[in-house]
């Protein structure tokens, strides 16, 4: 089954700081293992614009072999002029970028003029081999025909831009995930989403075929997370990371609005003002960038003066499942998700898990954690105070965790996209082998 998937996303992601994380991790996890599928022969490019063709060379540079050894060739520029043009402007977005730090908006505002005359000659083509399937794993999916595939895909991680703008103030931001939603209806795509509720969402946003919409969980790394029973290995994660002595509650993900950090940080201090509840230490971990820093003063603030609340900042991977072993729980309380890999990840490393039922949360965790309504303070602050003071609760917690997580692995997600790719096939091949008539009665429905 041949294969090109747009991963237009990763090159800017293996540019910038902080972008190593989430979608980025998931579509790596996801390609490495889809690298050992025999099933699949499959190329990468970046066919969303020439710039993001050219940063293509920054993950070429930080992905494992098995998928940088399956990036199409990037073309050539279109002339002489263009060439000396790209040259000049990414010879000099390489030594000003560092200058603007984590301000990356004002650095897009500054370099918007000229990304403009790079692009300017629109959409890299896509390569004129025969193939099977087209999937954009984030970017917009091309007009209709210019894949040359016979079914095209997109990847809709979340909607939360759209439908949650208040916690998403950059516009383009929101402009661009609106934009690859639509593309699926101009190029009578199909989508495959993360969890039932980005589909709900996709559904009752641009008014897709539900029929077109196909539901493929992600999973978390193996490699990463698991459970640590060497006491000297947490420990030296705790010092790293100046985790006070005793129990710790542990928090994991981007600062941002969103997380309802601060929500979290007045429920550990009104449970920690009772004086029956054990003494613990709230861990709040995650990468600070430029974009966080109005959330994280928020945290701070609410913070201020409590000895027992730790800002880690980031934590490098080959810590992350020391630090999660070694709490008493994991707590989660977003108000929104696309999936929801930090509380998959705690249980696969059988720490007990507080997790918010926001979507699509419920879909990830099961009956596998403590759930309570993420602005519901009454419901929270017992969910704290209930895992600090019942070990059996603790206990029962962190086994049903490790069951859960058990449900998924990265073989199931590419497995199940194996499966959809067949189907999809197979429904293509019948429309072609049907009469005039009856394709036209059989085409996808908007």
């Amino acid at each position: 089954m041949r294969v090109l998937y747009d991963v237009s996303h990763q090159g800017y992601a293996a540019r910038v700081r902080g972008g190593r994380r989430g979608i980025y991790r998931a579509t790596e996890e996801f390609l490495l293992h889809a690298a050992d599928e025999p099933r699949l022969d499959f190329r990468l490019l970046a066919g969303e614009s020439r710039t993001a063709e050219l940063n293509l060379r920054y993950y070429a540079a930080a992905a494992d072999l098995a998928v940088a050894g399956r990036i199409v060739p990037i073309g050539r520029p279109a002339g002489e002029l263009s060439a000396v043009l790209e040259r000049v402007l990414f010879g000099a977005g390489r030594r000003l970028r560092p200058l603007f730090g984590d301000r990356s908006r004002i650095w897009n505002l500054f370099a918007a003029g000229p990304k403009r005359l790079v692009n300017r000659g629109g959409r890299p083509a896509v390569p004129a081999n025969t193939i099977d399937i087209f999937h954009s794993l984030f970017a917009p999916l091309p007009p209709p025909g210019r894949s040359k595939a016979r079914v095209d895909i997109l990847t809709i991680w979340d909607l939360l831009p759209l439908t949650m703008p208040e916690h998403f103030p950059n516009a383009p931001v929101r402009r661009a995930v609106a934009r690859a939603a639509q593309s699926l209806m101009q190029a009578g795509g199909h989508a495959i989403c993360t969890a039932a509720a980005v589909k709900s969402d996709l559904v009752n946003q641009i008014g897709i075929d539900p029929d077109r919409v196909h539901v493929i969980p992600l999973a978390a790394s193996d490699a990463l997370f698991h459970p640590v029973q060497d006491p000297t290995l947490i420990a030296a994660a705790r010092r790293k990371y100046g985790v006070p002595p005793g129990e710790y509650l542990l928090s994991l993900s981007a600062i941002d609005s969103r997380k309802n950090l601060p929500q979290l940080v007045r429920c550990f201090r009104r449970l920690q003002s009772e004086t029956a509840t054990p003494a613990a230490s709230l861990v709040i971990a995650g990468e600070y960038t430029e974009r966080h820093r109005a959330p994280l003063a928020e945290v701070e603030a609410s913070s201020a003066g409590h000895g027992r609340i730790v800002f880690t900042g980031r934590v490098a991977d080959q810590d992350l499942a020391a630090l999660y072993s070694g709490a008493r729980a994991f707590v989660f309380p977003s108000l929104g998700e696309g999936f929801g890999l930090p509380p998959l990840e705690a249980m696969q490393c059988g720490t007990p898990v507080i997790c918010s039922t926001a979507p699509a949360l419920p879909e990830v965790t099961g009956d596998a954690a403590l759930g309570f309504a993420p602005h519901d303070t009454t419901a929270f602050v017992a969910a704290l105070r209930a895992i600090l003071t019942n070990d059996a609760l603790a206990a029962d917690l962190g086994q049903r965790g490790r069951r859960r997580a058990a449900m998924y692995s990265w073989r199931r997600t590419v497995d199940e996209t194996i499966t959809v790719y067949e189907r999809l096939l197979a429904e293509a091949a019948s429309r072609a082998n049907a009469s005039p008539a009856e394709a036209g009665s059989t085409r996808p429905r908007a």
